[in-house]
């Protein structure tokens, strides 16, 4: 650490306690893993806007917390409690956004979303760097939050969610106000056949559970693929970030490196979730990250710039995997429980992020030996999941039964089918304030 004031020298972790830094990022990625798991089970039952106040709270009371902890222990419980929000902020605002856009604008939302993420990788490093004292740096952190706060003041409920749950009167104002904004050419009548076309379908009786994912088979077959790829993206992604900082002398430069390199994936990811298949693009992602780590597992000692070059290849990979993970399952899922599946999914990620620290511990040839044994299982696991590519979101379990049947009979991608989204698809991304 180049810090002149951090939490390694003020709390003495290192020599005999270097393990609790590794501890601390593993504490980290559990209340990440929770926050996930809890927020978006409350999501779903009580609306994805007010769970994203409740987030924003967490993040804010717990990292302004940290600045008075009295010792590492205390560290180490504001931390998870701070992360808890952030996990929760990974996954509800996603859901609202793509319940909130036609299928043709899903690839959009999603890579702008991966470059709020590169920008703040890039910019970290230099507050880092800038601010020698942790305490700073802290409070530093809650800024970005505070906007986003604002920002959430002028947002509307998810009008998927409203219908999902019932919520009919509320869901026909705002979808009037939405096609009153987007000059939607005979937008009442539009409105009305959408909860006309609802009146008759599955609605919520009763609170949804990650129980609900397992009730079927083809249904738990779908959870457990996206359980296992989640967890292998995230551990190549945290691990390969842990080997770059740790290449060379200065951890700020090569942090600040990577995530610049990250940027020219923003167009990358909208033009494959855009015009490839899901399939076809798992073997395409997975296949370089495989190649890279036998690569990395075979590299002899002293070639810096090779290490870093398969590392940032096998990076770029699993970055742009994640990003079709997260997409694909909000694809695969109905909206009643859209949210739950991806915040269950984000929370299987975070497994492997907490293993990805002690993993990186390991030998250099034996972790990417693990690493490519953990992506081949990947990819096999990705067999087994729909395409879902340009077909509109799923309302109800139904709906997903159907689909499903229909990829089994005919191993062929349905056409997709003629509902509520097929008024976003043809106005494209929708405003709302």
């Amino acid at each position: 650490m180049i810090n002149a004031k951090n939490c390694v020298r003020e709390y003495h972790t290192v020599c005999d306690d270097d393990l609790m830094n590794s501890v601390h990022r593993s504490v980290l990625m559990a209340g990440l893993m929770v926050g996930n798991f809890v927020f978006s089970h409350l999501s779903d039952w009580f609306g994805r806007r007010l769970l994203i106040f409740v987030c924003v709270f967490f993040q804010v009371a717990f990292n302004l917390a940290l600045i008075a902890s009295p010792n590492f222990n205390w560290i180490l419980a504001l931390t998870f409690l701070a992360a808890c929000g952030y996990g929760g902020m990974q996954n509800i605002p996603f859901a609202m956004t793509m319940e909130s856009v036609g299928p043709s604008q899903r690839a959009f939302v999603t890579t702008c979303e991966e470059f709020g993420w590169i920008i703040g990788i890039s910019i970290f490093p230099l507050f880092t760097y800038m601010l020698t004292d942790w305490r700073y740096l802290q409070i530093s952190l809650v800024g970005p939050v505070l906007i986003i706060l604002a920002l959430c003041i002028w947002c509307d409920e998810s009008p998927r969610w409203l219908v999902a749950n019932g919520h009919i009167e509320r869901a026909r104002k705002l979808l009037l106000k939405i096609g009153q904004m987007n000059e939607i050419k005979d937008y009442v009548n539009k409105v009305e056949k959408i909860l006309r076309g609802r009146s008759g379908k599955e609605t919520v009786t009763s609170k949804a559970s990650v129980v609900d994912l397992f009730r079927e088979w083809s249904l738990g077959k779908m959870a457990c693929s996206f359980y296992v790829q989640f967890a292998v993206s995230i551990l190549l992604y945290y691990s390969l970030i842990f080997l770059i900082v740790d290449i060379g002398t200065n951890p700020h430069l090569n942090l600040f490196v990577s995530g610049l390199l990250e940027l020219p994936l923003i167009p990358v990811c909208y033009i494959t979730l855009k015009k490839l298949r899901r399939r076809v693009l798992y073997l395409f992602l997975y296949l370089p990250s495989l190649l890279a780590s036998i690569g990395l597992a075979c590299l002899p000692p002293g070639y810096t710039w090779i290490e870093m070059l398969l590392a940032m290849i096998s990076k770029w990979a699993s970055q742009v995997l994640f990003t079709l993970l997260v997409v694909h399952v909000a694809e695969c899922f109905p909206t009643q429980v859209r949210a739950l599946a991806v915040g269950s999914s984000l929370t299987m990620s975070r497994i492997g992020a907490i293993i990805a620290p002690f993993i990186n511990r390991l030998d250099s040839r034996w972790r990417n030996v693990v690493c490519a044994v953990l992506v081949i299982s990947g990819y096999l696991w990705s067999l087994v999941l729909p395409e879902t590519s340009q077909e509109n979101l799923p309302d109800t379990l139904v709906e997903v039964r159907l689909k499903l049947q229909d990829n089994t009979k005919t191993s062929t991608v349905s056409q997709p089918r003629a509902a509520m989204a097929s008024t976003n698809e043809n106005t494209g991304s929708l405003q709302t304030r």
